[in-house]
C-alpha cells in the first residue's frame, strides 16, 4: 500500500531532488575510479583513498537521506522492517568475520 503524504514541503522536494543529484555523481565518480584503476590508469595510493573514502561517505549519506525525503513512501508491515534491520545486522558480521579472517591471513 502506498502511503501519501499529508504534505510535501517545497523545501523536502528540493532536498530530495538534491539528494538524488549527490547520489547518482558519487556513483558515476567511483564507477570511473574503478574503470580507471582496472585499466591501470592510476594506482590507488593514499589520496586516492581518501578521495574515495570521503566519496563514498557522501554516497551512503545521500542513499539514506533519500529515504527521509522519498515523496512516495511505501507502508510497509512491521516483520518486514525487522527482517530487513536483521539481514543488515548479519550483513554487518559477515562483512566483519570476512575482514578479520583476510587481515589474519595477511
Amino acid at each position: 500500500m502506498i502511503k501519501t503524504p499529508i504534505l510535501i514541503t517545497m523545501k523536502d522536494q528540493q532536498l530530495f531532488v538534491i539528494l538524488v543529484i549527490i547520489c547518482i555523481l558519487t556513483h558515476i565518480i567511483r564507477s570511473i575510479y574503478e574503470i580507471l584503476k582496472h585499466r591501470k590508469i592510476i594506482t590507488p595510493n593514499r589520496v586516492s583513498f581518501v578521495l574515495m573514502f570521503t566519496n563514498m561517505l557522501l554516497l551512503w549519506t545521500s542513499w539514506f537521506g533519500l529515504c527521509r525525503f522519498d515523496p512516495q513512501a511505501l507502508e510497509m508491515p512491521v516483520i518486514f522492517r525487522y527482517s530487513g534491520i536483521a539481514l543488515v545486522a548479519l550483513g554487518i558480521v559477515a562483512f566483519l568475520i570476512a575482514l578479520f579472517t583476510i587481515k589474519s591471513l595477511e
